[in-house]
């Protein structure tokens, strides 16, 4: 089911399909800020990975050497929520497990998802409690997609993506769908530039960035967007690898994909979360129009 949330400045569409957003749009300008999830590129708009992120090996985790199926980036997905409280300006969806999930995830779990209005921002907020008696272990992130361009007449390329601090990055690399080493690709800079020989081949991998903030600005306009990344290990940066792909993946994980030839338990496996019984773990990002 579609909802919609607002405040003076912004419209916002969830859904409880997945429980992600679908639109983020300014009212001063109509402009849209969020993917609007076109097929024909890339159905989702802004999903939560869990309870992994990315690729597990052979689609599969392994518990308490019990082997489980695992598709790619997690099973909420697949998942429609509930609905446990509505405002104005916001919204807050709620998963827990289920005859399905257990057949792929054999713990316990309150997932929720709250999406808030504040001012010119959008506020994403992921909480993970644990249900269970013991430990459990899983990996959480963002993978929201920016509309690039979001201005007429501008190109992707015309666009750049700018953290708060210079970094210098290595970016991970992909052995198919698993990591397999890294190289060096940011060196004391604080831009990247977009272009789609970027992501030949496939998502830049980023870990132990300094920044709170990266901005997606074009080199034509004046409004922009921001949004905040502090607090994750790693950064995902995405878009489908065709020559007129509109929009960007700014991604913040706590969690990574598996390494080439990892075959071990899923509470071993690297950048793993732990969560004590009862526990709540809790993550997020904003989005912020600047016009």
């Amino acid at each position: 089911m579609r909802y919609t949330i607002e405040n003076e400045f912004l419209t916002a569409a969830a859904d409880t399909v997945v429980g992600e957003i679908r639109g983020l749009r300014s009212k001063k300008t109509g402009k849209d800020y969020m993917w609007i999830g076109d097929p024909e590129y890339w159905e989702r708009v802004a999903p939560v990975l869990f309870p992994v992120c990315c690729s597990a090996t052979d689609n599969q985790i392994i518990v308490d050497d019990k082997t489980y199926p695992m598709p790619k980036h997690g099973f909420v997905r697949q998942s429609t929520f509930t609905v446990t409280s509505q405002t104005a300006d916001s919204l807050t969806f709620e998963l827990r497990e289920s005859e399905e999930t257990l057949k792929m995830y054999p713990y316990k779990f309150c997932l929720r998802f709250r999406y808030t209005l504040k001012g010119s921002s959008l506020v994403s907020e992921i909480e993970v409690e644990n249900t269970n008696d013991e430990a459990m272990y899983f990996s959480v992130g963002g993978h929201p997609a920016l509309m690039c361009p979001f201005n007429k007449n501008e190109a992707f390329g015309d666009y750049f993506l700018e953290f708060s601090e210079r970094e210098t990055l290595d970016t991970a690399l992909l052995d198919g769908q698993y990591l397999n080493g890294s190289k060096p690709y940011i060196i004391n800079e604080t831009r990247l530039n977009l272009a789609y020989g970027v992501f030949e081949h496939d998502a830049l991998i980023f870990n132990n960035y300094r920044s709170d903030k990266i901005f997606l600005r074009s080199r034509k306009s004046e409004n922009y967007l921001s949004m905040t990344i502090g607090g994750y290990p790693w950064l995902g940066i995405w878009t489908v690898h065709r020559p007129d792909a509109p929009f960007v993946c700014v991604e913040p994980w706590h969690g990574i994909p598996d390494v080439t030839g990892f075959r071990g338990e899923l509470k071993d496996k690297k950048s793993i979360v732990s969560l004590e019984a009862g526990k709540t773990f809790a993550c997020g990002y904003t989005i912020e129009v600047h016009e």
